[in-house]
């Protein structure tokens, strides 16, 4: 889908720091990566889903991403974690069709 920018949450810091770090505060205060800083170029409407279950950090870093993005919206899936688009398909393509039509 041209123009819209899948990141995953977890892509900005490794698995053992993810497990040790849950909160919004050390999310922002934690070093940034090398993707992390580069989220300040990107120039595209992006949509970041997460689900209401997921871990605190990734909540937390989804917020994070949403403060660096220039065009970032943000859809919580009630009753899901970190795989809202295989837990509950429709509603995920259902969140992506309303962003993408917000576009024309």
């Amino acid at each position: 889908m041209r123009g819209l920018l899948a990141f995953a949450p977890h892509n900005l810091r490794n698995e053992s720091d993810c497990a040790q770090h849950e909160s919004w505060d050390s999310v922002k205060s934690y070093p940034k990566s090398a993707a992390a800083v580069r989220l300040t170029e990107v120039r595209i409407p992006v949509l970041l889903i997460v689900g209401d279950l997921d871990r605190s950090y990734f909540q937390a870093t989804t917020d994070f991403m949403l403060e660096i993005l220039h065009f970032g919206q943000k859809a919580m899936m009630n009753g899901t974690a970190h795989v809202p688009n295989m837990e509950y398909p429709q509603l995920f393509n259902q969140h992506v069709s309303n962003f993408l039509g917000s576009m024309s």
